[in-house]
């Protein structure tokens, strides 16, 4: 983050939707940025993503991408202006509001991203992972009431959605290890075992905040 820009607890997720086929040299040119955004070289990737959408400015993935990129170097503005710029074409693209709400959140711009964010729930009302956002978003504001709604919501749609276990166990305060919610988090640390390394760091970050 920038160095004016202290650093929030926890990542908002972005659903970001993959890439079909090539069918141009703009989604050609977009899947080798995104090759070598996987393999974790972002900044060579960036300017494959701006190139991308120099050949096709209506490529929606392009701006999710470059988005992710300018988020992932620490250039917030870039990264705001790339998702509101891709909004212009797709104003209900979930990925796209959902990096708005990112950018405003990473400037402590807390009223704005949750905007953004229930705009993202108002698309896909039933998406864990936008759920989860808005739970991460109201305990940065302090709002400990819809910090539990929303990651309840969250954990009863999907069980494992690990961070809103581990919001929902900073937003309350427990004086037993009897508990429920500890024997849950400690049963799906436990039982399942294709958990990838961070949801299982946040659920043993949960267990580790129940006390």
């Amino acid at each position: 983050r920038s160095g004016q820009t202290k650093r929030r607890k926890g990542r908002l997720e972005v659903n970001n939707p993959g890439h079909s086929p090539k069918q141009s040299d703009a989604d050609a040119i977009l899947m080798q940025g995104s090759e070598l955004a996987k393999a974790g070289n972002v900044a060579a990737a960036l300017p494959l993503f701006k190139k991308a959408l120099e050949a096709d400015p209506s490529l929606i993935k392009g701006y999710i991408c470059l988005s992710l990129a300018y988020r992932d170097t620490q250039q917030l503005a870039a990264s705001l202006e790339t998702a509101l710029k891709g909004l212009e074409i797709a104003p209900d693209n979930s990925p796209l509001l959902t990096l708005v709400s990112e950018a405003y959140r990473l400037q402590k711009q807390t009223h704005e991203a949750i905007n953004y964010m229930e705009k993202a729930l108002a698309v896909e009302p039933d998406n864990p992972v936008i759920i989860s956002n808005l739970a991460i978003l109201y305990f940065d504001c302090g709002d400990k009431e819809n910090t539990l709604k929303y990651a309840q919501k969250a954990i009863d749609i999907n069980p494992t959605q690990a961070q809103a276990h581990y919001f929902k166990a900073r937003a309350l305060k427990y004086d037993s290890a009897e508990d429920p919610h500890l024997a849950d988090i400690l049963s799906l640390i436990n039982e399942t075992a294709q958990l990838d390394p961070r949801s299982k760091a946040y659920f043993h970050f949960a267990a580790a905040k129940i006390f």
